[in-house]
């Protein structure tokens, strides 16, 4: 009978400061006490290694996906909560500028790509299940181009016609 290959406490402690890589490998080696050629192969899961390599393997990959998967849990945690805060801060600016009698053209074209912003960047009901945007699913990268140009020159068009009506008044 086979004994099953288990890992010993150094090996744990190896794996531990491999996934954490806070530490280049020769540092973990000597921290550990093991040849540098020694960690490398079971790193590797080299075939020399045997069953221990192949193990140790295995646990720094189990490892390494569940922290991936942890971090990118928390990047999207983080993300959300960005987007919130700059939402409220959005609203917050609006909320002022709604306070004001006069709205200067800076203060409007604000606004407006604050606005135009938003729309473009949320995706429309089922965009994000389709893999290719549409009109119905949203605009692709040229036509938003063309689309914050047209809404651009519609902007300036009016700045110049208020700009000439109020020096004719």
């Amino acid at each position: 009978m086979s004994k099953k290959p288990e890992l010993s406490p150094t090996h744990w402690r190896a794996i531990k400061l491999i996934v954490e890589s806070n530490m280049s490998m020769k540092e973990i080696a000597s921290v550990v006490g093991l040849q540098l050629n020694t960690l490398y192969k079971l790193a590797e899961g080299n075939p020399d290694t045997r069953k221990t390599g192949q193990l140790f393997y295995e646990q720094i990959r189990h490892l390494s996906q569940k922290k991936s998967q942890k971090d990118s849990s928390k990047t999207k945690d983080l993300i959300l909560q960005n987007k919130w805060l700059c939402l409220q801060m959005i609203n917050d600016y609006l909320y002022r500028k709604i306070k004001l009698e006069h709205l200067s053209d800076d203060e409007i074209r604000i606004v407006v790509t604050i606005l135009n912003s938003m729309y473009k960047t949320t995706p429309a009901e089922g965009a994000l299940k389709s893999t290719s945007y549409s009109y119905i699913h949203g605009l692709s990268s040229e036509d938003m181009v063309m689309e914050f140009q047209r809404l651009t020159s519609i902007l300036n068009g009016l700045a110049t016609r208020k700009k000439a009506s109020d020096s004719e008044k």
